[in-house]
């Protein structure tokens, strides 16, 4: 026999003490035990709400009574299916207060308000005044209604209204995908290694793997609707969905034509339809699939010769004709087929830049960005870009990927040996699938064989730190034919980062730096100063490298791609300017540095450190910013 703590007795019996004059009734040992153990406690009240004539009983069930702990309210009887109210789960619980309220356990009153709380909800529920919560949370109620046979994930774009013919691809890993474009769908599908790759140097039984896989892609129907339904407006027929159809959409007879000619597919076996439309939490999508479409039942091929041989069953909706079904007949035939609900995962770049409340990410994602050198700043900056929203990015680096830098790049040990801007390239498409990422096994030079492409880029990251790249970059633009370019570098130790914009023509960049005499391409103003020489060689030819961790280098990341971003959203004038990260003092002590005469003379004295310093170019000098 488990013995209570005394300090759980208490509480106990001042929760009976407090609910007694509502005429609350505390569980027994043996009622609890119908719970699987779940509930340590419980108490149960007949409220003076009815529902199909009965009594309402409510319970009052704590899994714990730890100080965190807010009790469930469930419907004891009588039995009212989900979706007959609203905030009802389908084991008679209810929604009353959301998992983040706050209630004060020394104040053990708080039940008789959660209580009185699930008797109004109810009250107003029961009358109809809830109803729209029904539309507010349609996600919520619809799942209750779906049969999970398939996994659905929608590539969709929700901001066009317009029903149309969409493309989907069943895979075995992932369930359905669809997008509204071919290419988008394949581009998809290659990021996340199902289809081949499409390549010169693919071979044979490569290229035909992939055609087998393209000749799989099916066209359905996505239709719109200007209004959510209600429970009792789910469909349960294909009938439901046409008379649907036929009372809210103006063009009725095109809508339905689209279901017909999707379902007349001999390769769609069985059709599903998507469905949209706004919530004031955004738009949904749900799908609805037809168990029927007019190939044979027995076998997913579809074959003229089965109807004379007898191997389509009776059931077919093709029963009695070969190649082709007349419209009204194929409807007639559909109507009487039960639908299943299915949930649909929305993967638009709307919904994952910031679940349809980003009203950035169109601009953002128009953009096309070129990163140079992908090793522990451009690799970490690629994939913070491509959260923000760049959906087109070009990948630059000829370098392999080392154990040793595994430490602080993007990558990890699994991609030892592999080339830094490929191996990125294919995680970052694994990751983000939306992406359109090219990547290139070379340094950028002017003669490097894929130079041209750059020009393609809205905006250039160099994360080479390295010169003879950098002012080949500076020339290229100077032409006229790059915009702006993003510098971003990191001083010893990442105790100082700096990201320098530098506009077509500004020399921004280059007067940061020497560039001229025995120090060309060294700082002109260094922000940390070291007695010794910081960079270490490692046994390799004119092998060095600078010692740092990856914590001080996210301060240069999130840098970097806030400043890409301010770019493309036009937050500043076409002037050249600059971040500046500066670490903590303490911590530059403890290395062996302080901070620089230099940068001190020039833009003033960082002290503690650990700040941002805003800088512009202005009349052919740097200078500290207060905006």
């Amino acid at each position: 026999m488990v013995v209570m703590p005394d300090c759980l007795s208490k509480k106990i019996d001042q929760l009976s003490t407090i609910l007694a004059p509502y005429g609350a009734r505390k569980l027994s040992t043996n009622e609890l035990s119908k719970f699987n153990d779940k509930y340590v406690c419980a108490w149960e009240l007949v409220t003076d709400l009815e529902f199909s004539n009965e009594p309402i009983v409510l319970q009052l069930r704590y899994k714990t009574l730890s100080q965190f702990d807010i009790p469930d309210v469930f419907i004891s009887s009588p039995k009212i299916d989900v979706c007959q109210l609203p905030h009802l789960e389908k084991n008679g619980k209810l929604c009353v207060w959301p998992d983040s309220y706050i209630i004060d356990h020394n104040d053990m009153t708080y039940a008789v308000d959660l209580l009185n709380d699930a008797i109004l909800m109810l009250r107003k529920g029961i009358n109809g005044d809830l109803s729209e919560d029904f539309i507010d949370e349609f996600q919520n109620y619809w799942i209750y209604q779906c049969n999970k046979i398939d996994r659905l994930i929608s590539l969709c774009d929700l901001t066009n209204k317009n029903t149309r013919s969409v493309f989907g691809y069943r895979t075995r890993k992932f369930g359905v995908i669809y997008s509204d474009t071919q290419k988008e769908l394949i581009n998809w599908l290659e990021n996340q290694k199902i289809l081949p790759l499409e390549s010169d140097e693919s071979n044979s039984k490569d290229k035909r793997i992939r055609q087998q896989q393209l000749s799989k892609i099916i066209s359905i129907p996505l239709i719109f609707f200007n209004e959510a339904w209600y429970p009792s407006q789910y469909p349960k027929t294909a009938r439901d969905l046409f008379e649907l159809i036929n009372q809210q959409q103006e063009d009725s007879e095109s809508t339905i034509e689209l279901i017909l000619r999707s379902c007349a597919n001999m390769f769609n076996v069985k059709p599903i339809i998507l469905i949209s439309f706004p919530t004031p939490s955004g738009m949904n999508i749900i799908g609805i699939q037809i168990p029927k479409g007019v190939s044979d039942l027995a076998s997913d091929r579809f074959d003229t010769r089965g109807i004379s041989r007898g191997r389509f069953r009776n059931t077919a909706l093709l029963d009695g004709y070969r190649n082709y079904i007349d419209g009204k007949i194929l409807k007639n035939r559909i109507s009487q087929t039960k639908t299943e609900n299915l949930i649909v995962d929305r993967s638009d770049d709307s919904w994952l830049t910031g679940r349809e409340h980003n009203k950035t990410y169109k601009k953002i994602s128009e953009h096309k960005v070129a990163i140079v050198g992908c090793g522990s700043v451009g690799s970490s900056v690629s994939r913070l870009l491509l959260q923000s929203g760049i959906r087109k990015m070009m990948l630059w680096d000829d370098d392999l990927m080392k154990s040793e830098n595994s430490s602080r790049h993007l990558l990890g040990f699994d991609s030892v040996y592999k080339n830094k801007a490929l191996a990125l390239a294919s995680r970052l498409r694994e990751e983000f699938p939306n992406a359109y990422i090219e990547a290139f096994n070379e340094d950028w030079t002017e003669d490097s064989k894929n130079n041209q492409k750059i020009a393609e880029a809205d905006i250039i990251v160099s994360c080479t730190a390295h010169w003879n790249t950098e002012q080949q970059l500076i020339k290229r633009q100077s032409e006229d034919i790059l915009g702006a370019i993003v510098f971003a570098f990191v001083e010893a130790h990442a105790m100082a980062g700096h990201v320098i914009v530098n506009q077509v023509d500004s020399n921004a960049f280059n007067s940061w730096h020497i560039t001229e005499g025995k120090y060309i391409g060294a700082l002109k103003y260094p922000a940390t100063y070291w007695k010794e020489n910081t960079r270490k060689r490692i046994a390799a030819c004119a092998g060095e490298f600078q010692p740092y961790g990856a914590i001080p280098l996210t301060n240069l990341h999130a840098l970097t791609a806030r400043t890409v971003i301010d770019l493309i959203m036009d937050r500043f004038s076409n002037k050249s300017f600059a971040y500046s990260y500066l670490g903590r003092e303490t911590e530059l002590l403890e290395l062996g540095g302080k901070w620089n005469n230099k940068w001190i003379a020039q833009f003033g004295n960082p002290e503690k450190g650990d700040c941002i310093i805003p800088l512009v170019f202005e009349n052919s000098n740097w200078e500290k910013c207060d905006a």
